[in-house]
């Protein structure tokens, strides 16, 4: 269900329509919980089954971007994050507090740290909470 590894480009398209679509949420509010619907399908149950990572996976065939293969389970942990924000998101727009905003804003700053420049704020914490354990 969940592979070992996954091609770094594919990852970091995935981050870039995350970000879009965090920012389009910021005016279509419903954006924020497909978002966490995406993020619970690559945490969950696989990158496979995820819309994003098909239409990421997609554009990388498409225009031979190729890259290295990383592996997988930092990049689940990171989903699994993305999940509790988007969901804790989801919620607070719902009953309309600024907080989704706050919330929004670190998903796009994740997101834009992972699509431009190859950082996972997710991956670190959870090498640092592998090394802790």
């Amino acid at each position: 269900m969940f592979p070992k590894e996954v091609k770094e480009s594919v990852v970091r398209i995935t981050a870039i329509q995350v970000a879009a679509l965090t920012i389009l949420s910021l005016f279509i509010k419903p954006f924020i919980g497909l978002l966490a619907i995406d993020f619970a399908t690559r945490a969950f149950i696989g990158p496979k089954y995820s819309l994003l990572g098909a239409i990421s996976r997609f554009i990388d065939k498409t225009f031979n971007i190729g890259g290295n293969l990383i592996a997988y389970p930092p990049k689940k942990f990171a989903a699994q994050i993305g999940f509790a924000i988007s969901l804790f998101a989801s919620i607070f727009v719902g009953v309309s507090l600024p907080v989704f905003y706050v919330l929004a804003g670190i998903l796009i700053l994740f997101a834009l740290l992972e699509g431009i420049f190859g950082f996972c704020m997710g991956c670190k914490l959870y090498w640092l909470m592998n090394k802790l354990v």
